[in-house]
Order: structure tokens, then sequence, then C-alpha cells
């Protein structure tokens, strides 16, 4: 890979490094703790960096092992991470990236204005107000502050000056507001920004002013995790908001081409508009929305992200429009509301729908008729729609599937992970349109429910994912066998054709056109010999070991309790509470991020983790003090009390949650043994008394800090204590193997129904 023309003397932080390497966060550390090579940080305004030029030569040695390398950005064995972080900051970092001296705003600096954008300051300026309202402030004020440079620099005067004045909040966001409704219709967008500011209820101008300044002062780049806030904050039906990765997945597989016209009827937030652009910018973007606050919002998203749309009033029912859609589109996009009822399918006549007139009770199939009609010949189209859609078993629902397929409407369905929205657990598919053509060969069925990546509450589609889907489709489309084996075994997708799909009703449930009777190979597990006993040989090896360890404890009972030192838990360790629901509930998710422990995780006096949820590199820096080292306990504080769990090194540098306590030993504690404080806490007599002080005060049981550390822990001799951690811990092993025996057990004895149903193994 070749060297960049100019040296590389930027800063950066550890949370940038891990971006720009396409590593977790806790790698740097390990970078930075573990290799006296690696380069010290410098601090530049008050913030630690690391100087890049000389990460960079250190990173010269590290080559990418094979499997995390990444082929479709040109990696190939021998790619170094330094080859990576070269060509991603070269192509993802602006010219003002911070060096030494420079002044600049840095990346992290960066993240913790929009933490303050998004935290108590959101809350004091909206008073009473709608959070949306804020957030759509947020966007006109980032608007204004790029493109009315002259009206901003006037604003910027008056609101310096109400902030020193300590003047009422009120008069000063109207003067803003009037000023944005002034520029607004330049570029054709509707103006009203003046009532949205004045449903505001800021406490004081100094609010107003620090928002003012920040919305001035970030870059274009923090626009995306603006927008983003819309999806955590936005409400229910027609203002959800459509998920980037679904968004993006849409307008991949339409591809749209030069010159061609893009439209969305019902445009939300602008989503689907901006997806399309990304892909090809050389569009005509138009769409429509019965909400002129909601056009405005889309407009200004459209025009900062460099594709401005054209975008004008619709309504509720757009197939109502005398005369049909004018004009037509190459390509149509969009997430309508779903199951609901505008009434208007009954003002058009039965005769003038396309593929039948849709039942009263719900306007899905309008919408997906009103998109196919909007299409010009040879257009395509992509749809949002809830599951039920597809198998509906609604009479006029099933006529009008019937001709929509049995026309060539519909070219393909996707069947997408549950949890992708912020606000609804509905189940969506993708319905991808074409432009009728009056016949029918076959259909693309893909299911993709097992993708996705829990992020938080919500499940996020990858790159590679997105890239799998559409390459199975383009494949299909290209006429190729092999479309399935694109999704990479993440996922199935079957052709039906127009017989098959007539002899099941046209149902679009690929289970449908499976074979009805379960392939008991299709687990594949691997057949051994002698048959189940293989399986299991090596957890019976291990549960053997553990209780060969215990049976070996030999214990007499003394018949006078031993004199034992006392000393409070708060002598002996740090206790510290997890963060709060809310500073959590700022921090960004990721899919490849820090995970964070939360009380289910706590399983047998151990972190067990299963698809934790995982925050981005820069939110674990921010959330720093948050974080884990082996040797440390967790300690349940709320709802559950009591349970607890050793930290590993797995689990070394990760982040505990809200509703644990964080013990770690303290630097002059050196006679404690954290494995026997475990066991100490995890003595019904220690419960007990937990339990007692817990609940006091509040309807759900919690313990704080303060009384937690005045808990007496009964301290014998270190040694002491190492031989009972070192018995414990071998019993803990010991039911941690035979619970993993059982579950083997269990997997086992389906996979020997499955071969044995089969034909592939007989009983001797």
């Amino acid at each position: 890979m070749e060297e960049p023309a100019e040296p590389i003397d930027g800063l950066v932080s550890r949370s940038e490094l891990a971006r720009l390497a396409g590593v977790g966060r806790p790698t740097v550390t390990h970078w930075a703790g573990r290799h006296p090579g690696f380069p010290r940080p410098v601090v530049s305004e008050g913030v630690e960096h690391l100087p890049l030029a000389q990460v960079l030569r250190w990173l010269d040695g590290r080559g990418i092992p094979e499997r995390s390398l990444i082929p479709s950005e040109g990696e190939t064995t021998g790619t170094t991470y330094a080859d990576r972080v070269r060509r991603r900051w070269l192509h993802d970092v602006p010219p003002t990236a911070p060096h030494i001296g420079s002044g600049q705003t840095s990346p992290s600096a960066a993240g913790r204005d929009l933490d303050e954008l998004f935290g108590p300051l959101a809350k004091r300026v909206t008073g009473t107000g709608d959070l949306r309202d804020y957030l759509t402030t947020l966007v006109c004020l980032f608007f204004l502050s790029r493109h009315a440079r002259a009206e901003w620099a006037e604003l910027q005067d008056r609101v310096n000056e109400a902030a020193a004045d300590e003047a009422d909040p009120g008069p000063l966001l109207r003067v803003i507001g009037e000023a944005a409704d002034r520029v607004l219709p330049r570029h054709s967008l509707t103006p009203g920004m003046r009532a949205v500011l004045g449903r505001l209820r800021p406490e004081s101008a100094n609010d107003v002013q620090r928002v003012f300044r920040i919305c001035g002062e970030l870059d274009g780049e923090a626009l995306r995790p603006l927008l983003d806030q819309f999806e955590r904050w936005s409400g229910q039906g027609d203002d959800i908001v459509t998920p980037r990765a679904v968004a993006r997945l849409m307008a991949r597989i339409v591809r749209p081409d030069n010159g061609e016209r893009c439209h969305d009827p019902f445009h939300r937030h602008g989503e689907m508009l901006a997806a399309v652009a990304e892909t090809n910018r050389d569009l005509t973007l138009t769409g429509e929305y019965p909400d002129g606050g909601m056009q405005r919002l889309a407009g200004m998203s459209t025009i900062l992200l460099g594709a401005p749309a054209t975008l004008t009033d619709g309504t509720a029912a757009p197939w109502d429009r005398p005369g049909g859609p004018s004009p037509r589109a190459d390509v149509v996009l969009t997430n309508p509301p779903f199951n609901h009822r505008s009434g208007a399918t009954r003002r058009r006549p039965d005769e003038a729908w396309p593929f039948g007139p849709p039942p009263k009770g719900s306007d899905n199939y309008a919408w997906l008729q009103h998109t196919a009609e909007s299409l010009r010949p040879g257009g395509r189209a992509g749809v949002i729609m809830p599951s039920g859609a597809a198998v509906s078993q609604d009479r006029q629902e099933q006529a009008i599937r019937r001709m929509m397929i049995e026309e060539g409407a519909l070219t393909t369905l996707v069947v997408l992970p549950a949890q992708l929205f912020a606000q609804t657990r509905i189940a969506v598919h993708a319905w991808i349109l074409t432009a009728p053509t009056g016949t029918c060969d076959e259909v693309l069925l893909i299911d993709a429910r097992r993708m996705g990546t829990r992020v938080g509450d919500q499940r996020v589609l990858s790159e590679q994912e997105t890239e799998a889907i559409t390459e199975c489709y383009r494949a299909w489309k290209d006429g190729a066998s092999d479309y399935e084996q694109r999704l990479a075994g993440a996922g199935r997708a079957l052709a039906v054709t127009a017989e098959r799909l007539r002899k099941q009703d046209h149902s679009l449930n690929l289970a449908d056109y499976l074979d009805d009777v379960p392939d008991p190979t299709a687990g594949g597990t691997e057949l051994h010999t002698p048959y189940p006993a293989r399986s299991l040989e090596p957890l019976v090896d291990r549960t053997h070991d553990a209780d060969r360890k215990v049976a070996s404890l030999r214990v007499e009972r003394n018949a006078v309790s031993g004199d034992r030192v006392t000393r409070p838990l708060g002598e002996l360790c740090e206790i510290q509470a997890g963060p709060s629901h809310a500073l959590l509930k700022r921090a960004e998710p990721a899919a490849d991020g820090v995970p964070v422990v939360i009380p289910r995780h706590l399983r047998d006096r151990r972190v067990v983790a299963v698809e934790p949820e995982l925050l981005s590199s820069a939110s674990a820096d921010r959330l720093r003090k948050f974080t884990l080292r082996a040797g440390d306990v967790l300690y349940t504080r709320t709802g559950t009390v009591g349970p607890t769990a050793l930290v590993t090194k797995e689990q070394h540098d990760w982040l505990f949650g809200t509703n644990l306590t964080r013990l770690r030993r303290r630097a002059d504690a050196p006679d404690l043994d954290m494995a026997y404080l475990l066991a100490f806490l995890s003595l019904p007599s220690a419960r007990r008394w937990v339990l007692e002080r817990a609940g006091m005060t509040t309807a759900i049981p919690s313990i704080n800090t303060r009384t937690l550390g005045r808990l007496s822990i009964h301290l014998p001799p270190l040694a002491e204590q190492q031989r009972i951690s070192r018995a414990l811990l071998d019993m803990d092993e010991q039911i941690t193997a035979h619970r993993a025996l059982a579950d083997a057990a269990e997997h086992t004895r389906t996979a020997l129904a499955e071969h044995l149903v089969s034909g592939l193994a007989t009983l001797l």
C-alpha cells in the first residue's frame, strides 16, 4: 500500500485511533499498557492525544490477522494496521484535524459537545416543551450557521448581548425564529421556526447561548449523530424514523442511475432521500409529506447532507389525487404509516385501482398500489411494510397480492430482522416493486431475520450484511444460480416460480416453499462413533476434574470459632456505583464496541454475558470511571439485591451498568483476597444484612454505597483467605462444569434424534 504524499502528524484520541484501526477501544488500551514501545500520549488543551505519526510507525510492525481483513477495502494478506489507519485518516478526517498547538476542536471535544447538547442542557432549554422541537431547533441552527452567514453573524451578536444582560430567553427565541423564517423560503422551505422555538421553555439566555455556540462550532460530521438522535427521541406512527441501515439497504437494492428522478411519497425526516443520494449525487430528489414541520426538517437535512430535494405538501392518501400520480418517477422509496385507515380508499372508485380495491380497515395495500402506479416504465421501488401484509388472509388483500404478483409488479420480498426500529418492535419486510410488466416468471424471497447485531434495544444491520443482501438480489437479477450463497450462511433465499406461488395461494412466506417434512440432517452436527459419548467426552472430563478437586477437600469442625478480625468493607475496597440511567442513555451504541455488564450477566458468581449491549469507543472513553479490571467484584445493588461475580481477564476494560456496584481493593488493603471477598458477600448472613437495609426508603430494594461500606467483613490471615477462596472457586467450577455438561447433553440428544430419524445413524 502506497505511503501518503504528505506526512501525517496529527493527534488522535484513543477512541479515534480505535475507530481508524477497526479495533475495540480495549485493544488500544492493551497496546498502550502492555507494549513499552507504544508512543506516549501528549496533552493538548487538557485532553490526552496520541501523536499519530509515531503511532503509525509502531503499527507498521503489526499485521492485521487474516480473519480481520476487510477485502472490500482492498486489504490483503500482509496489510498492517498502519495501512488501514492511513487510508481511513486520509478519507475520513477533515483537513482541520488537530495538530499540536493548533487550537482546533478535537474529535473527542466534538463528542463532548454532542453529549452536552443531548444531556441536561437539552432539558433546561426544552423545559416543558417537546424534545423533538429542541432537535429541530438544533438542525435549524446548524443550517443557519452554514447557509445564512450574514444572518448568523447578526444573531450571534443578539444572543451574546441577551446572555450578558441575563435577559428573558423568550424574546431571544422569537428573534432567532423570525430570522430562520426569512431564510428558509430562499431554499424553497416552508417557514414556521418561530412557532417551533416558541414552544421551548429555556431557563436562561445563557443556556440558549451555549446551544447556539456549539451548533456554530461543530463540523459537518456532527450532523449524522444529530439526525440519529431523532430516531431515539421520535414518537410512534407517522413520526417514527426509518433506521439509517434500513434506508441504506433499500437504496442499494434499487440503485438509481445518473439523472433519474427519485421520489418518496411519505418522506418523514428525509431518511430515504438522504440514503439514495449517498449512492448517487446526480439525481433529482422529490418528496411529499402531509405535515409542513416535517417537510421543513427534511428539507434542511437533505440540503445539509449535500442532496437538496424538492418537497411538496402531500396528503394522508396520495392515491386519491385526481388524475393519479404525476409526474411518475424512475425510483420510489418510502416507509409509509403501517395499518392506518385514512378513509380515502372509499372515495376512489373500485375500478380505478390497478390491482383491486383495498379493504377499508387498512391502507397497506393502498400504499403498495400507489407506489407501483408512481413508477415510469422500467422503474423500481422499495416499500417498507409490516410483516403481516405479506401473509394477510384478508380476501381483498389476497386478491391484490395475487394480481401484483401475476402482473410482475412484485420482484422481491426481504424479511428483515426484528427490533430494527427504536420506537416499535413491529417486524417489517422490504417489498421491491417494478412497473408492472404483465407477466411473472418468479419472485425472490430473502429471509434475513437472523442478521443484525443488537445495539442497545435495537438490532442494526452491518455494512457486510447490507452488502450480502444486495449481492444476493443482484446475482438473482443477473441470472446466477448461486444467489443464496451470497448471504454467506446468514440467511436463506429462494426464487419461487409463478406456478408454485399459485399453488400456495400467492403466499409470500418462504417457509411455504420449503419441504413440508423437516430435513433431519439440516442441523449439520458431526456424527461421532461411538455416539453420543464422544460428543460429551471433553465436558465429562471437565466435570471429572472438577469433582476430583472437590472430593479432595478435607474439612474438620472446630470446637470453638477462631478469633477473626473484622473491618468495614469501605476500608477494604473502593466502592463505585454504576452510571446513572441518564448518563448511559446519552452513550452511543455501536455494533463493534465495548460491552456493558448488567445484573442478568451475573451467574454462579461469574460474569456470563451473552450478546451484551455494546457502546462506542468514544462513549466508553467518557465512561472510563466505570471501567472494570480483572479482580474486581461486582455486586447487584438495585432490584434483586445481592448477586455477585468476580471479574476475570475476559472482562478487563469492559463497563458495568446502572444497577451494579464495583468493589475494587484499596491500595492500602493488601491483606484482602478478592475471591475471598466474593465468597463472603455470597454468604446468606451477608445477604440478609444487606436486604434488611435495602428498600427502607424506596419501593424497589436498593443498597447505596455508604451503607454497603459499613458491612463488616470477617478477615482471617491472607493465606487462610486464599485457601478458602481456592476451595470455593473449585466448587464454583464444579457447578459450572455440570451445568455445561447438562446443556451439552440436551444439545447432543437433539442431534442424536436427528441422525437416528434420518437414517444417518443406527442403534447397535
